[in-house]
């Protein structure tokens, strides 16, 4: 599915790249946290271009999609798409 998508919608895939390493460059830590309202630290793991999270929505079914969204599907998904990864770490 993601390699569909980079290839149907090279520009944007270009595009958000571009982004992702901008958001890599400006890191204050390995691991890409931020801090939220009232002091709570986030991990910005990995981010999904809104196409491609669509196509994603689409063709998976609810359960696969609940894992995706879990901690062990993220991990996953950070680990085998590098190129949407903000965070050096996983």
């Amino acid at each position: 599915m993601v390699k569909q998508y980079i290839r149907l919608f090279p520009q944007e895939y270009k595009d958000f790249r571009f982004g992702v390493k901008e958001k890599q460059r400006d890191l204050n830590t390995k691991f890409a946290e931020v801090k939220g309202p009232e002091e709570i630290v986030e991990r910005l793991l990995y981010e999904v271009p809104e196409t491609l999270w669509n196509l994603i929505n689409m063709k998976t079914t609810a359960d696969e999609h609940k894992w995706l969204s879990s901690k062990e599907g993220a991990h996953w998904f950070a680990r085998e798409f590098e190129h949407f990864r903000i965070s050096s770490e996983v």
